[in-house]
């Protein structure tokens, strides 16, 4: 069962709202939207639905005009009834009637049968995304190839694969694997843990260049390289700082040396040994 709504829908610049909670965090989010972000990116497991949901109102902003993408936890796991309940209890901590995208946060690949598992979660999803549906499109997050092949042995496609990608973690064969698997991909954590993609070479030189901030560079090199990024922050400055990332246009030669300033490293949590 293909995913009917494409993930092209998703702006190239979202926001990431993990830790953005209470007034301050109800705050960040409606400067967000008021500076024009239009995708903003949450989770059962954040803590914090009814904050997006309440800044999302009262910023004004149509809500046909933003897309809202929350995450299920592994206590949604099981057969449809269940999925949809918790989904709709997602909704109501957003105070919306739908989702434009939601996902399975982890695919917890040590869960039995008799608890629920990312297989039976994706397909009660499959089957009750849509014009009439909770959500309009269904995904997974954290899944490595070996998930995305079970999921379509099953005949099931996600719309994305929300990973972490930044230029010292590229996670170059998820993302292969997600893309050949008719997927996009989401970078979580896009510029990186402790300021550490900064120090490239290759992104201080391009910033140099350009007259920019090396947060500019990464996210151009994320848009440029087809992922949609989802980077956090609740600072003023920095959210129009990232949003005029979409103005700069790196050069060939620029995107390939940050691509060889991947690591090789794996991701910072290993989908086979953590979950939520």
């Amino acid at each position: 069962m293909e995913n009917s709504v494409p993930a092209t829908a998703l702006p190239a610049l979202g926001l990431g709202t993990y830790k953005l909670t209470g007034p301050e965090g109800q705050a960040a989010i409606e400067r967000a939207l008021a500076l024009g972000y239009r995708h903003l990116d949450t989770a059962q497991a954040y803590g914090n639905e009814a904050v997006v949901g309440a800044a999302l109102r009262a910023a004004g902003v149509p809500r046909e005009a933003v897309q809202v993408t929350t995450k299920l936890t592994a206590d949604a796991f099981g057969p449809a009834d269940r999925v949809r309940a918790s989904l709709e209890g997602s909704l109501e901590r957003l105070g919306l009637d739908r989702v434009d995208l939601v996902l399975i946060h982890w695919p917890n690949p040590w869960r039995t049968a008799q608890e629920g598992t990312f297989r039976q979660t994706a397909a009660a999803l499959a089957g009750m995304v849509g014009d009439d549906g909770p959500a309009a499109s269904w995904g997974v997050s954290n899944f490595l190839s070996e998930h995305l092949e079970t999921l379509a042995a099953d005949g099931l496609q996600a719309a994305v694969n929300q990973i972490q990608v930044d230029a010292l973690v590229q996670q170059r064969s998820v993302q292969e694997a997600t893309r050949a698997h008719g997927a996009a991909v989401v970078a979580h954590t896009p510029l990186g843990r402790g300021g550490k993609p900064f120090e490239v070479p290759a992104v201080t030189a391009a910033a140099a260049a350009h007259g920019a901030t090396p947060a500019q560079v990464l996210l151009a090199w994320h848009r440029q390289s087809g992922r949609v990024a989802i980077p956090r922050s609740s600072s003023a400055a920095h959210l129009a700082e990232n949003l005029a990332s979409l103005e700069l246009e790196l050069t060939a030669d620029e995107l390939a040396a940050v691509d060889a300033a991947d690591s090789g490293r794996p991701a910072r949590q290993d989908p086979l040994e953590f979950g939520i």
